[in-house]
This record gives C-alpha cells, structure tokens and sequence, in this order.
C-alpha cells in the first residue's frame, strides 16, 4: 500500500504522471466500469 506523506511531497505533475501497472489499470476500469469503485476529484472548489 501507498504512504500518503510519499506523495504529499510530489507536485501535482508529478502525482498525475505516476505510473500505474496494467493489471491495476484494468482492474480499476472493470470495477468503474460495474459502478463498485469511482473516481474522486481530490481538487478544491475557490
């Protein structure tokens, strides 16, 4: 599992181009894809 200080230092460039497996890539797609998971926009509204 991810530590969550590990990417509190990262920029959000480089949090966004970090590398995923394929086998988590498309596991994530089919559990979207059966509404079981959903993806989060972490942004804050100004």
């Amino acid at each position: 599992m991810a530590k969550a200080q590990k990417y509190e230092k990262l920029s959000s460039q480089e949090r966004q181009n970090r590398y995923f497996n394929e086998n988590f890539k498309r596991k994530k797609v089919h559990k979207i894809e059966r509404n079981i998971s959903s993806q989060k926009n972490n942004k804050k509204n100004p």
